[in-house]
């Protein structure tokens, strides 16, 4: 059944209150109850950001991270229905405002992003996987992926760091957020320019390992000789072993 215009904008003027705490006529409100009800959406907010964001609340400090996780609350207009892809949408506001400049610390996109990958990865939607067979160290197989997966390239190293040393390592990182396909966990591994490019080509679509090196070939201007053919074959065995590639088809 769908909801009433009026049922609609009593929603909106609710929800507009509990960000902004502006009071207007809501009808059946009573003004000695609002603010019990934004309190308690504002604690739920609150909550979910903090678990989804332990590293980034540690670093910032009990203060920073509240007038952050408040700041959001605020002035963000959430639009997902789902409350455990709220993290997500603070990753887009922290992005969009560069508020990162406002408190000096301009890893903290990269560092909430790192943070939001491993919840992303983890509710991802269950497929039905494919049956497989083993890698047989062919250039000329289809190769299967794990499909819960993510490749990410950062500018500074969230994943490996103390908040100390982040800014002075700045440079170039690549990293593997996958799920494990039988127990779930999620894992991370660092990856090279090259493997990276390598995965994501495999990821796009269903194709070989020549396919995926000659690809690489067209669009990097480099040329793939037998050395870089071994050195793929080995990296794709590495990532069977560790269910990254499910097999060959």
């Amino acid at each position: 059944m769908s909801l009433t215009n009026e049922t609609k904008d009593i929603q909106s003027k609710l929800a507009e209150y509990a960000r902004t705490g502006s009071k207007k006529e809501i009808e059946g409100a009573r003004d000695d109850r609002l603010h019990h009800y934004r309190r308690l959406v504002y604690n739920v907010v609150k909550g979910v950001l903090d678990q989804g964001f332990p590293i980034a609340k540690e670093i910032l400090g009990e203060e920073r991270w509240s007038d952050l996780v408040f700041d959001f609350f605020k002035r963000h207009k959430c639009q997902e229905n789902e409350v455990w892809k709220m993290p997500s949408e603070l990753v887009e506001f922290v992005d969009s405002t560069n508020y990162q400049n406002s408190i000096g610390l301009p890893y903290l996109p990269e560092l909430l992003l790192f943070e939001w990958l491993e919840i992303q990865i983890h509710g991802m939607k269950d497929f039905a996987l494919p049956r497989t067979q083993n890698f047989g160290s062919d250039l000329d197989e289809t190769l299967m992926l794990n499909p819960y997966l993510e490749i990410a390239q950062f500018q500074y190293p969230v994943h490996l760091k103390s908040a100390s040393e982040m800014e002075a390592n700045k440079g170039h990182y690549y990293l593997l957020i996958y799920r494990e396909t039988d127990s779930h966990l999620v894992k991370f591994m660092n990856l090279t320019g090259f493997t990276a490019v390598l995965l994501d080509s495999l990821g796009q679509s269903q194709k070989t390992l020549r396919q995926a090196l000659n690809e690489m070939a067209q669009s990097l201007g480099m040329e793939i000789n037998s050395e870089i053919e071994q050195k793929a074959i080995e990296f794709i065995e590495k990532m069977e072993a560790k269910g990254v590639v499910l097999g060959v088809k």
